[in-house]
């Protein structure tokens, strides 16, 4: 027994020291030899006894020992070195620390950001993440600087670079709950904000601002060099939006991994009001796709842009605007490209649905799809509405329902007073068109399209005179098209061009463009033009290219003992609500309203042209005669001048009553002067032109140069017929009519 318990004790013993000894070498940086000896002494446990066996051992196992310590050492020589370099950046991930920014975060003292410390312990007190710090979800902030959170993070083609580590960042405003999405004033106050980082592809609700609430606004603010990857309703600036974004940019990268992903340069989702706006910045994903907004429901896109560009798309990626449900866009474009494999692509909106609305918005993109591609819109459904768009961009799609307006045009949808430019390309004509591809259903009201764009208006149909109908290339140019698309200056001025500089009508120009009536011919036997023209809200310039040899002429009229004198007025300026008379050698001319109104109108004893009244209506005078411009034979277009007013309908034919039109101008005369004081008849028309009429009065007066101006041109003839190239005072023949020059 004894024995026994001796070898016990040895065995025991010795497992001890050299555990001990393992222990050491374990806590220096190996643990090689500990596992080695013990596991080898417990394998030869029978041969512990016998003390040379067990040095055999030890020395064996001392030799791997020295290997395997210079092994151990070279491993954690290069471990340290690895962990020195990238130490720097391990730091650099954890190094913001919240900072309180000063201010109160009042509408009053708002809280003064000027760096990323104090821009990411904002978001932690909105988002409620500041330890010790009370949630505030409607904290007011303004910039003070510009503010960079990490540098460098997208390549010249917009991709994140590889091969850095970047801090992240958590959008402000996290849900819908009114605890939860932001409700107070961001003023950007013209800085920007670069270095964002987010990559959290089963998140949702991500920009800078991930959910504005109905009382939050956001402005004056640019995202730059920043990088969103998401589940879906992501932006640059906002995720969600149900407040104001008002002067907002992105030039960062935003993409949604989820199918229905709803991704936009600007905002994903857009519930409230997105005003001055832009995206020049990369938006990819599946669908809904928007250069500013994913989806706009029931909100309002005013006066944004995109310039961005598309990638990775499949279908339903709009220019401006994914899907448009029941909102409105208005006063937007589009440059960029615009493509993908699928269907329901458009210039400035994949879709229009849900009684939404599209108004004063351009293509200048490329779109290209499969099918139900637009240059304005892919499909306009459930009661859209389209007015006062056009498209310069090349539409092309691999299928049907391709138009260079809209690809489809659904039942109880209406596009109105649109017009295309761009050429238009799909299978076959028979849903191809250089308004609309297939309209079947739809309502296409006062819509043009350039010759050679496309075959036909609507595919599948003949033009139709005032639904969507073929205009030349001139025809676009001379101002003929923005005329017709104001409702031939009936309707509401809804674009404009000015004439010698814009190719073809421009939304919200300023530059009215109003028709002259042919008149008669010159002697080199091109046709003169006249107009009336006035405008109740400005004073008003009126030109015509003069660049072109355009010529034109500005006069008051006036009318005594039944004769008409036409006094050229010194420029072309217009006072507020006065008539005037205007001659050229064009069909149509330039109507530009002056920054000020600072001019005054000739008294009625100077001119006896008055303005017509803002809406159509029939106008009446006790004492006075009505004359109005017109045709003495409107099928020939003879004898154009002042005739007596005529009110058909109420048996009216004496110049008692006018049925005036806005922005025109009538002659107003007292009953006295309007007659002639030989005769006592009463002067029925002024006519300008030559001709057989019997109708036109004896003599017109033309005060001015105008005569000597053009006297050799439209023939002026002595009382003995002889032509006179120089004409000075007194009595003429001019068009078969005496012309007395004072």
């Amino acid at each position: 027994m004894t024995g026994e318990v001796d070898t016990f004790f040895e065995r025991k013993t010795l497992y001890l020291h050299h555990g001990k000894y393992d222990r050491d070498f374990h806590e220096r940086g190996t643990g090689y030899f500990y596992s080695g000896i013990v596991s080898s002494a417990v394998r030869h446990s029978h041969e512990l006894c016998h003390g040379s066996r067990l040095q055999d051992i030890i020395n064996s196992k001392t030799k791997n020992m020295k290997k395997n310590f210079v092994k151990s050492r070279w491993f954690f020589t290069m471990l340290l070195f690895v962990t020195t370099m990238i130490m720097p950046s391990m730091m650099l991930a954890k190094s913001i620390t919240p900072t309180r920014p000063e201010g109160e975060g009042s509408a009053e003292n708002p809280y003064q950001i000027s760096s990323r410390e104090e821009l990411y312990w904002f978001a932690g007190l909105v988002n409620g993440t500041l330890k010790g710090v009370e949630k505030n979800v409607s904290a007011n902030a303004k910039l003070t600087k510009d503010i960079i959170v990490n540098e460098g993070v997208l390549d010249e083609h917009k991709n994140l670079v590889s091969g850095k580590e970047f801090i992240p960042w958590t959008p402000i405003g996290t849900s819908y709950s009114d605890d939860k999405a932001y409700s107070g004033t961001f003023d950007g106050n013209k800085h920007t904000i670069s270095g964002l980082y987010f990559d959290k592809t089963r998140s949702y609700q991500v920009g800078l601002f991930g959910y504005i609430g109905a009382k939050g606004k956001l402005f004056n603010v640019g995202v730059l060099d920043s990088y969103f990857q998401f589940n879906a309703e992501g932006g640059g600036v906002c995720g969600v939006n149900y407040g104001v974004l008002q002067n907002c940019s992105n030039s960062s990268t935003v993409i949604g991994t989820d199918n229905g992903a709803i991704i936009g340069g600007v905002c994903g989702t857009n519930n409230g009001t997105v005003r001055d706006c832009k995206n020049t910045g990369s938006v990819r994903g599946i669908e809904p796709l928007g250069g500013v907004c994913g989806v706009n429901k029931s909100g309002i896109i005013e006066n944004c842009f995109n310039e961005g560009t598309f990638s990775e798309t499949v279908e339903s990626v709009g220019g401006v605007c994914g899907y448009n449900s029941g909102g409105t866009i208005k006063s937007c474009h589009n440059t960029a490209s615009v493509s993908g494999t699928g269907n329901k692509l458009g210039g400035v909106c994949s879709e229009n649905l849900d009684g939404g609305t599209i108004t004063n918005c351009f293509n200048e993109g490329t779109v290209s799809g499969q099918y139900s591609v637009g240059g304005v819109c892919g499909i306009n459904s459930k009661k859209g509405v389209i007015t006062n768009c056009f498209n310069k961009g090349t539409v092309s799609g691999a299928d049907f329902s391709v138009g260079g307006v809209c690809g489809n045009n659904q039942s109880h949808c209406t596009i109105k007073s649109c017009y295309n430019t761009g050429s238009v390309h799909g299978i076959g004509d028979s849903a191809v068109g250089g308004v609309c591809g297939y309209g079947y259903g739809g309502t296409t009201k006062n819509c043009y399209y350039l010759s050679g764009t496309a075959t036909r208006g609507i595919g599948g149909k003949p033009d139709v005179s005032g639904n969507a109908e073929e205009r030349s290339k001139e025809q676009f140019e001379s101002g003929e098209v923005a005329w017709l698309l104001n409702g031939k200056g009936l309707g509401e001025q809804v674009c404009g061009q000015q004439l010698g500089i814009d190719q073809s009508p421009v939304p919200g120009s300023a530059y009215k463009v109003i028709k002259a009536a042919q008149g008669d011919k010159d002697a080199n036997g091109n046709y003169t033009y006249w107009a009336t023209f006035s405008n109740l809200t400005n004073d008003v310039t009126l030109s015509v290219p003069l660049e072109s040899g355009r010529t034109l002429n500005v006069y008051n009229a006036t009318v005594s003992g039944g004769k008409l004198t036409l006094t050229e007025r010194d420029n072309h300026q217009v006072a507020m609500d006065e008539g005037v008379l205007l001659k050229t050698d064009g069909e149509y001319v330039n109507a530009k309203a002056n920054e000020t109104n600072e001019l005054t109108a000739a008294s009625s004893d100077e001119n006896n042209l008055v303005a017509t009244p803002a809406e159509a209506k029939t106008v009446t005078a006790d004492g006075y005669i009505l004359y109005r411009l017109t045709y003495n034979d409107a099928t020939t277009k003879a004898g154009l001048g002042f005739y007596l007013s005529v009110d058909k309908a109420n048996n009216s034919y004496n110049g008692t009553r006018l049925i005036a039109t806005p922005g025109k101008a009538y002659l107003k005369v007292s009953e006295n002067e309007a007659k002639d004081p030989s005769s006592a008849a009463l002067a029925r028309s002024f006519v300008f032109g030559g001709g057989n009429e019997t109708t036109g009065i004896d003599e017109i007066t033309i005060m001015g140069t105008d005569v000597q101006r053009h006297g050799t041109i439209e023939g002026i003839f002595d009382l003995q017929g002889r032509k006179i190239s120089n004409p000075t005072k007194g009595i003429y023949i001019k068009n078969n009519k005496k012309v007395i020059i004072k």
